[in-house]
């Protein structure tokens, strides 16, 4: 009786198990495919793997990372002031929620210091005044998880 109970009990958790483990290998391919579209400046393409990925995965905060990356490199993509704005926040929405999960990972804390450093020309004084404060908080902490990163230096 007691073989059956774990028999049973084993073959449920591998059925509940059974579909994460092919969202997490599905994921990964897709992060895989979209990293090679990142390494040739191709955001537009990355994302069409990137956001599918970020579907199965929304707490993945490299993933959340590359997504932020993908929307800042959109940006020079274009010339309207109002587009770069719109393709900034959304880069600081998905780079503020990779520093949210993402406390001890110094590249998730430097993300909204890197968003905000794009948008800040196309940003009015107010804003621009408003945002300086968080970057050097993002740099700030991204420095005490790695104080050898030459890029929050360089932002700092």
């Amino acid at each position: 009786m007691n073989t059956n109970r774990f028999l049973t009990l084993t073959l449920v958790m591998a059925m509940l198990a059974g579909p994460h483990i092919v969202r997490g290998d599905e994921a990964a391919e897709l992060i895989a495919k979209g990293d090679e579209f990142d390494k040739k400046l191709q955001p537009k393409e990355a994302l069409e793997d990137y956001l599918p990925a970020n579907k199965l995965e929304p707490n993945n905060v490299g993933l959340l990372c590359r997504i932020a990356r993908q929307y800042r490199h959109m940006m020079s993509d274009t010339s309207s002031k109002q587009e770069k704005l719109r393709l900034g926040y959304i880069s600081l929405e998905y780079a503020n929620k990779a520093a949210s999960l993402g406390s001890n990972n110094a590249e998730a804390q430097l993300s909204p210091a890197i968003s905000y450093g794009k948008m800040l020309p196309y940003m009015g004084s107010k804003d621009q005044v408003k945002a300086s404060p968080k970057i050097k908080t993002s740099v700030d902490r991204a420095l005490r998880l790695d104080p050898k990163n030459d890029t929050a230096w360089h932002i700092l």
